[in-house]
């Protein structure tokens, strides 16, 4: 993935609730939700990456429920 403030991100972990968390080749992280992708939010460390997914989570509208099969 390619970003204007960060250069080149690699993919460090996805949380299985829309968040994904970056890394650039310098080593800062960038934060984003698949609900809203293009408000990345930037972290100095993998704790603080986890944190800001943890605030992203909870602002976006929960997924909807399995209907019962």
């Amino acid at each position: 993935m390619k970003s204007r403030t960060y250069g080149e991100l690699c993919l460090v972990r996805s949380t299985g609730n829309g968040c994904l968390i970056y890394r650039d080749m310098v080593g800062r992280f960038m934060v984003l939700h698949t609900a809203g992708p293009e408000q990345g939010k930037p972290a100095a460390t993998l704790a603080g990456a986890y944190a800001e997914c943890r605030g992203l989570e909870r602002s976006q509208q929960p997924l909807p429920a399995e209907p019962p099969g």
